[in-house]
Order: structure tokens, then sequence, then C-alpha cells
């Protein structure tokens, strides 16, 4: 991946040297080599793994979505490989054996969504670990402060799901 990245780099400054010498008359290819220019400054982005916890799944898949799958200048088969590299565990198992090609790719991405992208089994994940809770000591304000953020964290999840908090906050 690494390896990938740095080889994209040079061909996207390589690109806009050519973009440069070449001297677009037009304002669309102007404004393309704008933001070219404006990527390659970018610092590197690493992408979080998924181990297979539906917790992540849908932190993981934006993430993979926006740097990987919807990049034009890649195919299915290096996405594909990406792909293999950010999944451990039960999520790698899913995809395990599927040899590299375009149309394992759209498999395994399609396995990967069914497995752990299910979105009532998220929101019972969310649930789950709001009703695991461990009650803390009413002057501990670092435990106050920890409990607060991961009931933050649960109840905002459950609302990018559109699951309002009339709906289980009577079972909190």
């Amino acid at each position: 991946i690494n390896d990938h990245n740095s080889r994209m780099a040079e061909i996207r400054k390589f690109s806009l040297q050519v973009d440069r010498w070449a001297k677009p008359t037009d304002q669309s290819a102007s404004s393309q080599t704008s933001v070219k220019t404006r990527l390659s400054r970018l610092p590197k982005l690493d992408l979080p793994k998924f181990d297979g916890d539906p917790l992540s799944y849908q932190s993981f898949w934006d993430s993979f979505r926006s740097a990987v799958h919807n990049d034009p200048d890649l195919d299915d088969i290096t996405r594909f490989n990406y792909l293999k590299g950010l999944v451990a565990g039960p999520a790698k198992a899913c995809i395990e054996g599927l040899t590299v090609s375009s149309e394992n790719y759209k498999h395994a991405i399609d396995l990967l969504s069914e497995r752990f992208g299910d979105k009532q089994t998220i929101i019972n994940s969310h649930m789950d670990q709001l009703l695991a809770l461990q009650p803390v000591a009413h002057d501990d304000v670092q435990q106050l402060r920890e409990m607060y953020d991961i009931i933050e964290i649960h109840t905002r999840n459950l609302m990018n799901f559109n699951v309002k908090a009339k709906s289980y906050g009577p079972v909190l």
C-alpha cells in the first residue's frame, strides 16, 4: 500500500508537470490542475483496519469508500488489494479465498456489507454497549466524564441510523 501510494504521488507529480508544460487553455483544465496540486499537498492518509466489530464497520466503510472505493484513478483489482490489506479477524475470514479480480472485489464488498453492515446488528451493538455501562462513583469526575463520552458516542451513532432517543430512552 505504501509503495502504491508513493508511486501514485510520483505519477501525480509528473502529471502536474505535464499539465504545466501543456498550459491548459480552458478554465476546466486549469481548475483540475489546481485540485491535483492541492491533493498532492495533503498529508498521507492512514485508513483504519476493520476487524469485524459491527460498531466500527460504518466508520471503516465511510473512510475506505472515500479514499479507495470512489477513487477514479484506481481499478477494482487495486481496490481489492487495498481492501484485503485493511481487514483482519472475522472480516478477513469473510473474504478469504476470493481471488483478486474485478468481479470478486464487488463480491467481497457485498459479503462484508451483508455480514457486518446490517443496520439492525449495528443498532443492537450500540444498545448493548449502552446497557453494559457500569455505575460510577458520583464524586469521581474523571469516570463521570468517560461515561458521558461513551454515552454520547453511542447515542450519536444511533442518531445516524435515525433511532430516536424516545425509542430507547425508557430501556436505559
